[in-house]
């Protein structure tokens, strides 16, 4: 049974832009009191209430076994790391089953900080996954407070030799869309 009904990009309906968060390389910022999680190497998706859809708009589909709310979520589709490409194809093939989740980590539309936005969410993504556990195809992306740069250069590089592609910081401020300076991001090689 697959919880995830995706149409292959050549039949998908393309919608205007998305007004999201987008992150700027990271240039040497005092980032205490911050926020940091994994950079996760996956596709950026939003739930819009109703569907998934990409940064650019193409609608993705949405879950079939899953009751999801009519808010939009930002989040990202994620396989492992080191799978982006693996995950690409999928997408690209309409084929979301298994191992694919969605980690979600804002709520654009909501009021306050992020911190005020990630409890919200908490709550959402707890009300979404009540009674399916692990199992559950969507997941709150962590976050922490960073106590000083050099706290976040350890858990970048922590992450980095995990595997993983490494770390996003965020201003506990409203959600911003467009490039903003209150997101970051940390990652061996540039975009």
């Amino acid at each position: 049974h697959n919880p995830w009904r995706f149409e292959p990009f050549f039949r998908c309906k393309k919608q205007k832009k998305m007004k999201l968060a987008l992150a700027k390389p990271y240039k040497g910022q005092n980032l205490k009191g911050w926020l940091m999680s994994e950079k996760l190497d996956g596709w950026r998706a939003v739930w819009d209430g109703r569907t998934f859809r990409s940064r650019s708009g193409i609608d993705l589909g949405s879950f079939r076994a899953i009751d999801m709310p009519s808010m939009r979520i930002d989040g990202e589709l994620f396989l492992a790391r080191g799978k982006y490409q693996g995950l690409s194809s999928r997408l690209k093939r309409g084929d979301l089953e298994g191992a694919v989740t969605f980690r979600a980590f804002d709520l654009p539309d909501a009021k306050g900080t992020l911190t005020t936005r990630l409890r919200k969410l908490r709550g959402v993504v707890s009300r979404v996954c009540r009674g399916r556990g692990s199992s559950c195809k969507v997941r709150l992306v962590p976050h922490k407070r960073v106590r000083s740069t050099e706290h976040a250069r350890r858990e970048f590089e922590r992450i980095v030799r995990a595997g993983g592609e490494g770390l996003m910081v965020k201003k506990d401020v409203a959600y911003v869309p467009g490039r903003t300076d209150s997101w970051l991001k940390l990652k061996e090689e540039s975009d």
